[in-house]
C-alpha cells in the first residue's frame, strides 16, 4: 500500500508539473489565416475610375490549435528597408487609399479551425488623381502571446494582411529622390544608409549600383543593389553593411538606380559624410533583469487554463485521499498477531501451556505499539 501511495504521489506531481510548463509557455499555438475571396491572386487587384465603387470578400480563419480572439481592420501601407510592403499598427490613423475601404475594426472569437468571412466596400472619390494606390486588410491576435523561456522571454502579435492594390486609369509620372545619408555601427561593422522616395504615382521596382570613396576619391567598396517594391508616395531606405568598421574620417558616395519597367531613375554623386571618433567607453553598469509575465498573469488572461488546473488539482485531491483511506481500512483489518515487534522481528508464538493472564500481559505490548505504527501512517507527515 505504501508503494501505491508513492506511485500515485509521483504522478500527481508529474500531471501538475506539465500543466504548469503548459501556462508557463503557453496552450497552443496562435495561427490565423486571411485571404481573398473569389480572387485569382493571393492579394486583391483592382481598377476603378473617379467615383467608381466595388465590394470585396475576405475570409479570416484560425488555423491553430486553440481558440482565440482577433482583431480585423484596415491600415495603411508603406515601403520596408529594401522595399517591400509594410502595415501600420491597429491604431495608426486611416489616410489616403485606405480611407475609401468601408471595412471597420472588428473584434472576433475564432475556434480552431473556424473560418468567417466579411464583405466590404471600396469606393473611390469623385477627385482621385491617375495612379497607383494600395491599402491593407489586417488580422492579429487580440491579445499577446508570451514566447520563450524565462531567460529570453517576450510577448509576440501574431498579424496577417493582404493588399488591396487600386488603380486609377491615367497618364503614370514614375519618378525618384535620393535623400540624407547615414552611418552607424553594427556588431563592429559600418551601416551606411541612404534615404530614397518614390515621388511619382507609380509602384517603382528599382537595381542599381553603390560605391564607396574615402576623401582623396579612392574607391574603397562596391556594391550592386536590388530593392523590392517602393509604392508610389512612399520612401525606403537603402542599407549597406561594410565587412569591418570604417575609421573616423571623411567619407563619399555615389549610388544609382533606374526601374526598368517605367524607365524612372536617381543618381546621388559624391553624397558626403562624416565617421565620428567614439566616445570614451563608459563604466559598464549592470543590467537589470527583464520583467516577464508570470504564470499567474497568464492564468488571469486564460479562464481555460483556470478550469483544466482547477480539474487537475481535484483528481489529485481524490487520490489521495483514496490512497489514505485504502491504507487506513488496511491497518484496521490487519490482525494483531502479524504486526512486527520494534526490533523488526516477529513476536514468538506463546506456548499453549500458558495462563490466561500472562497472556493478555504478552499482548499487551502489541497494543502499545499499535498508536506509534499510526504515527508512521502518511496522514501524520
Amino acid at each position: 500500500m505504501r508503494r501505491l501511495l508513492a506511485t500515485l504521489i509521483s504522478l500527481s506531481l508529474l500531471i501538475w508539473l506539465s500543466v504548469i510548463a503548459m501556462a508557463a509557455d503557453g496552450a497552443g499555438t496562435v495561427r490565423l489565416g486571411i485571404e481573398a475571396v473569389d480572387s485569382d491572386l493571393q492579394y486583391f487587384d483592382i481598377s476603378l475610375e473617379p467615383g467608381e465603387s466595388r465590394e470585396l470578400t475576405v475570409r479570416f480563419s484560425n488555423h491553430g490549435e486553440i481558440g482565440t480572439g482577433a482583431s480585423v481592420f484596415a491600415a495603411d501601407v508603406y515601403s520596408l528597408y529594401g522595399g517591400g510592403m509594410g502595415m501600420a499598427d491597429i491604431d495608426a490613423p486611416r489616410t489616403g487609399a485606405t480611407e475609401w475601404l468601408d471595412l471597420e475594426s472588428t473584434d472576433l472569437e475564432l475556434e480552431p479551425g473556424e473560418a468567417v468571412e466579411e464583405t466590404f466596400t471600396v469606393a473611390v472619390p469623385d477627385d482621385a488623381e491617375p495612379g497607383d494606390y494600395i491599402t491593407a486588410v489586417v488580422i492579429q491576435n487580440t491579445d499577446p502571446i508570451g514566447v520563450g523561456d524565462d531567460d529570453e522571454r517576450f510577448v509576440q502579435t501574431v498579424r496577417q494582411g493582404i493588399a488591396v492594390a487600386i488603380d486609377i486609369p491615367g497618364d503614370r509620372q514614375p519618378a525618384m529622390e535620393f535623400g540624407e545619408v547615414r552611418h552607424s555601427i553594427s556588431a563592429g561593422s559600418s551601416v551606411i544608409e541612404v534615404d530614397l522616395q518614390n515621388t511619382g504615382n507609380a509602384d517603382l521596382r528599382p537595381d542599381g549600383t553603390f560605391s564607396l570613396q574615402e576623401a582623396d576619391g579612392d574607391e574603397i567598396a562596391a556594391s550592386p543593389i536590388g530593392l523590392d517594391t517602393i509604392f508610389a508616395g512612399t520612401g525606403t531606405v537603402i542599407e549597406v553593411t561594410l565587412t569591418d568598421e570604417l575609421p573616423p574620417g571623411d567619407y563619399f558616395i555615389d549610388v544609382v538606380v533606374e526601374d526598368e519597367e517605367t524607365g524612372a531613375s536617381a543618381s546621388a554623386a559624391d553624397r558626403p559624410f562624416t565617421v565620428a571618433a567614439p566616445d570614451p567607453t563608459p563604466e559598464p553598469e549592470e543590467a537589470l533583469p527583464g520583467v516577464v509575465d508570470s504564470v499567474d498573469e497568464r492564468l488571469a488572461r486564460d479562464p481555460v487554463l483556470i478550469a483544466v488546473i482547477v480539474g487537475i488539482t481535484a483528481i489529485i485531491g481524490i487520490l489521495l485521499f483514496t490512497a489514505i483511506v485504502l491504507i487506513g481500512r488496511s491497518r484496521r483489518s490487519t490482525p494483531p498477531d502479524q504486526v512486527p515487534s520494534p526490533s523488526g522481528q516477529s513476536p514468538a508464538p506463546a506456548p499453549a501451556s500458558t495462563p490466561p493472564a500472562k497472556r493478555r500481559e504478552a499482548r499487551s505490548p502489541i497494543r502499545q505499539l499499535a498508536p506509534s505504527r499510526r504515527n508512521d501512517s502518511p496522514d501524520s507527515e
